[in-house]
């Protein structure tokens, strides 16, 4: 944000270079005149910078009320607090400093030594003209503003992706219409299976709930108990690092996993508190190439257990993390998590059947829920207001370097008013005018676009590294953003260029 920040601000300083070294000639006689009657170059250096330094002034003034009103909204859209507040640190207020400063010099600087150097005799005979110099720069500039905006389309367009993406991928598990509650804590443990199996009994009573489970962690939420484990078959890979998860016996089929060998814990087998499930990754790491091999073997830590089933690997976290290799054991005194599937439309009336249960049992503890696809999403809430920031800052940029295409193309036109004129006295069509007047400024677009491609691919594949599971980046992403910016500069040049090309040439021409 602070990059995209820096480039806005950037644009507007490319724009306000662009303006003064095309505008310079309208101010040549100025200088002239002032050199005449004594002006040193210095002193109009001291001049044009003194102008410079104002119009930054007063931005930052305007900048500071919009802070003000804006504030709030920001909050709102970023989830958070930021305080509004001008006493900041004193390395904030040195790093704005740096930049307004060195802003205002490297954005003022050039257009006052090009308009405090002009030699007076040649302007007041009117023998200036604008420098091939300048006009090199300020088409490097233009192609510097649409390649920024090229990337920043792409930018967007990739975010969006990689967000949708990551919201849409199956998971390998089933959280839809579940309701997640927080455990007891009141019960002791001596009571506890006394009181949570008479619940679970009762509330399986509403037709409205298709199931409930307990558990020591959900989808969504980082697991933090761990292990090490090694297989006594495969010794030598050394003791691999498993994430754990106490379950009951209905949460494998509540949750949809699935088993790729072995079997699900079992009230019929006695066993089972000293058995193991693992993820496809855990098995793998555990030196077993096929999961029908983990079945019956022995795993050790501080314990042993034997694995009965290995199970589809399925995300635990987004997936913005790797699937960790996981160790799912009986824990039928879990009280962390109550997962309770729905399977009716009217959510309120059953919520409320639920704590009127809860209450019954467990009038001690607090009844605390929430949606577990919900918050699952949640942990994609910082990618989508990030994508939502990049765009608003993205259409930003863009707007204020068609600003600056907009002074240029219009100052571009104003100096060939005439040219104009002639063309359409010998016959030139209002379409040949504006394509005449547009297609310079067309061809550094498209120079913008080819440069603008390579850079936006390799910075948009550096920030896709930061998520295990990503999108692919096509190449009709890029043919967006380039037809997006050349619109975009179409119809800034162009209705500058229609407005020209349909003005009567007996105006221009009159004074000839």
């Amino acid at each position: 944000m602070f990059l995209i920040a820096f480039i806005i601000i950037g644009i507007a300083w490319i724009n306000y270079i662009n303006l003064s070294t095309a505008r310079s000639v309208e101010r040549a006689k100025e200088v002239g005149i002032r050199k005449v009657l004594g002006a040193a170059k210095a002193s109009l250096v001291k001049l044009f910078m003194l102008e410079n330094i104002i119009l930054n002034f007063t931005a930052i003034a305007i900048a500071a009320i919009a802070v003000v009103i804006l504030t709030p909204w920001f909050n709102n859209l970023m989830g958070r607090e930021t305080a509004l507040s001008f006493s900041m640190s004193g390395k904030y207020w040195f790093i704005f400093s740096a930049i307004f400063i060195s802003g205002t010099l490297l954005s003022g600087l050039y257009p006052a030594f090009v308009l405090s150097g002009y030699k007076p005799i040649a302007v007041l005979k009117g023998a200036f003209k604008n420098t091939s110099g300048g006009l090199v720069l300020r088409k490097g500039l233009i192609i510097l503003q649409f390649g920024i905006s090229v990337v920043l389309i792409a930018g967007t367009i990739i975010v969006y992706q990689q967000v949708s993406f990551m919201r849409n991928q199956k998971l390998g598990v089933n959280i839809s219409q579940t309701l997640v509650l927080d455990g007891v804590q009141s019960v002791t443990d001596s009571l506890y299976q006394n009181t949570l199996q008479p619940f679970k009994t009762e509330l399986l009573k509403n037709q409205d709930i298709k199931g409930m489970s307990v558990s020591t962690s959900v989808m969504g939420k980082e697991i933090y108990w761990t292990n090490g484990y090694q297989s006594i078959e495969h010794k030598e890979l050394g003791s691999v690092t498993l994430y754990r998860m106490g379950i009951d016996y209905d949460f494998v089929p509540q949750f949809e996993l699935k088993l790729l060998a072995g079997r699900n814990f079992s009230k019929d087998f006695t066993t089972d508190k000293g058995a193991a499930i693992l993820n496809e990754q855990s098995a793998t790491l555990m030196g077993f190439k096929d999961p029908h091999d983990a079945i019956g073997k022995k795993i050790i830590s501080n314990d042993t257990l034997t694995v009965i089933g290995v199970i589809q690997s399925f995300h635990h976290l987004g997936l913005q993390k790797p699937i960790d290799p996981q160790l799912i054991t009986l824990r039928l005194d879990a009280r962390q998590a109550y997962s309770i599937k729905l399977q009716t439309a009217d959510m309120q009336k059953t919520i409320a059947a639920i704590k009127a249960t809860w209450s019954k049992y467990f009038p001690k503890d607090p009844f605390n829920y929430f949606f577990l696809d919900d918050q699952f999403n949640g942990q994609y809430k910082s990618d989508q207001r990030f994508g939502q920031m990049f765009t608003i800052f993205a259409s930003l940029a863009i707007l204020i370097a068609c600003f600056g295409l907009i002074g240029l193309s219009a100052y571009n036109i104003l100096q060939r008013t005439k040219e104009v004129g002639i063309r359409k006295v010998l016959g030139a069509s209002t379409q040949g005018l504006v394509f005449i007047l547009s297609k310079d400024f067309l061809v550094l677009v498209i120079i913008s676009f080819l440069i603008s491609v390579p850079v936006s691919w390799w910075l948009m594949h550096s920030w896709l590294q930061g998520f295990a599971y990503r999108i692919n980046i096509s190449w009709w992403i890029f043919g967006i953003a380039g037809f997006i910016a050349v619109c975009i500069a179409q119809c800034t040049i162009g209705f500058q260029a229609v407005k020209a090309a349909l003005t009567n040439p007996v105006k221009s021409l009159k004074t000839e």
